[in-house]
């Protein structure tokens, strides 16, 4: 198994045509992060890092706050996940539109044309942040969602399965958010390139 991903991660790395991914298999979350690169983003990047340092400090507070508190938090730490709930949603949307958006503003001609010189994974690989970042909303959504979930029963709290899935959580959350910012980045870049190509 080891021996077959390790071939697929070679392959997945030299794909640079829309033909290379053309087959159904090499269109799927895991080869698009890894030939576009875009792995390394979710834990060694900028805005990785301050995400590191946000979830940190968030979670270190919310840790205080229930050892401090002498009464029941369990209805405070409902509200604020429902709340995060609903913006990890919000992020989601913002995510899927942009992705329409982005993909519909790329013609045909400009993709034949970036197609041509082998750098179709270039294109990919400002529109494959938009698929990663909903996954990563996916998964923050069902922390949440468990966390909620462990709240709501009586169960007495595992201090330290708490710290890691806030930590975790927070994580998702802040990087999502970041991330999502540095979209517009994206747009823009989009932007000049159509320029660029249409006045070759």
């Amino acid at each position: 198994m080891f021996k077959k991903l390790s071939s697929n991660i070679r392959r997945w790395k030299e794909m640079n045509t829309a033909e290379d991914y053309y087959v159904v298999d090499n269109q799927r979350l895991l080869p698009l992060i890894i030939s576009t690169n875009k792995l390394k983003d979710v834990y060694r990047s900028k805005e990785a890092i301050l995400s590191y340092l946000l979830s940190l400090c968030f979670t270190l507070f919310i840790m205080f706050v229930i050892k401090a508190s002498n009464e029941n938090i369990s209805d405070k730490i409902l509200e604020l996940l429902g709340i995060q709930m609903g913006t990890l949603l919000g992020i989601l949307g913002f995510l899927i539109g942009g992705a329409a958006l982005l993909t519909g503003s790329i013609s045909i001609d400009m993709m034949k044309t970036i197609d041509k010189n082998k750098k179709f994974h270039q294109l990919l690989a400002l529109i494959v942040p938009f698929y990663l970042l909903g996954v990563l909303v996916g998964i923050s959504f069902f922390i949440s969602l468990f966390i909620y979930l462990i709240v709501l029963t009586d169960f007495p709290f595992n201090f330290i399965l708490v710290f890691l899935l806030a930590y975790i959580n927070f994580y998702f959350l802040f990087f999502t958010l970041i991330s999502s910012i540095m979209l517009l980045g994206t747009c823009i870049r989009i932007f000049i390139l159509r320029y660029k190509l249409e006045n070759l």
